[in-house]
């Protein structure tokens, strides 16, 4: 089922992305605190899904407290921080899920029809991310006045984000079936499914998020040069029967 493969740079453009988006991960988990200044939103347990998914501004200011006093200063400073090396954050996961998505393309596995729609939602992934970081500097620098007219702002991108990488998730699961990897096809539904579940609860993104980590992580390892990996240097992405 394969077609010509020029894969080597795809798996080149994996790894490094891969590689990339884990030592940014790393990056702004030492910059931004990982514990609210008071209490995260509803029943979210982590500061950044807290900071994306907040829907008022007295949830804004127990996850990062009051903006005059020396802590709200402290968390605003360190989010702001977070929010600008999150821009390099963006750009490579998203770099990763192209070079993956053609990867899958050049192997037979994603239909044109289906390698359109999946660099149009990485497209969409990508322009509602920096539209969230523009909203979220302009909330964290900004007043009471400012912070609740782009509540509704930060939602729309948060939410069409979150969403849209569900589909992504989706259409990831489907390909790694179609390899006969079951197992990280199963995380990737479950991040998908999950997505789903954001639309009527929050906290469902958080297990959204989770799931498509795990998934990431395990097809960046799997692209390394070790004797297990799946994709493989000068080799076609090949079906397990």
């Amino acid at each position: 089922m394969g077609k010509p493969c020029g894969c080597r740079t795809l798996i080149y453009a994996i790894r490094f992305f891969g590689a990339a988006l884990l030592l940014l991960v790393l990056v702004i988990t030492f910059v931004q605190p990982t514990e609210p200044a008071s209490q995260n939103p509803g029943k979210l347990q982590t500061t950044i899904m807290g900071l994306e998914l907040s829907e008022s501004i007295s949830e804004f200011e127990f996850l990062l407290g009051k903006p005059h006093t020396d802590i709200g200063q402290k968390y605003r400073k360190a989010f702001i921080l977070g929010s600008w090396i999150d821009f390099g954050f963006m750009l490579a996961y998203n770099g990763f899920l192209l070079a993956l998505g053609l990867w899958f393309y050049r192997g037979g596995f994603l239909t044109t029809l289906r390698m359109w729609i999946y660099g149009f939602l990485v497209f969409l992934i990508l322009f509602a991310d920096i539209g969230e970081n523009i909203i979220l500097l302009k909330i964290l620098k900004g007043n009471h006045d400012q912070i609740f007219a782009s509540i509704p702002l930060l939602q729309l991108f948060s939410y069409f984000k979150w969403e849209a990488l569900g589909l992504v998730s989706a259409i990831l699961s489907f390909s790694f079936i179609l390899m006969g990897k079951r197992t990280i096809s199963f995380i990737f539904a479950m991040s998908f499914f999950f997505a789903v579940g954001g639309l009527y609860m929050r906290e469902s993104m958080e297990f959204h998020s989770m799931f498509m980590a795990i998934g990431w992580i395990i097809a960046w390892y799997r692209s390394l040069p070790f004797p297990n990996a799946w994709i493989r240097m000068g080799e076609e992405p090949r079906q397990e029967n």
